[in-house]
């Protein structure tokens, strides 16, 4: 049997988490695993690849309006 309190905990536990970004080794892994290039991700989020390769490497993070697009 559920615990209908024991859920809403882990709700209110995973609200805001599709903000978080993985880390960036995480990120670099996941657009590999997609079969992207650095290239493709910066077109669809619209910045300069640079940017993407700093991101995946950790010097910077994503800002609005990229930060939503790119997750």
């Amino acid at each position: 049997m559920s615990d209908p309190d024991g859920l809403k905990r882990v709700d209110a536990l995973l609200e805001g988490l599709d903000e978080v970004l993985p880390p960036p080794r995480v990120r670099a892994q996941l657009r590999l695993a997609a079969n992207l290039t650095q290239q493709e991700i910066a077109d669809a989020v619209g910045v300069k690849r640079l940017s993407v390769v700093n991101w995946e490497l950790g010097k910077s993070n994503p800002r609005r309006p990229h930060r939503k697009v790119y997750i």
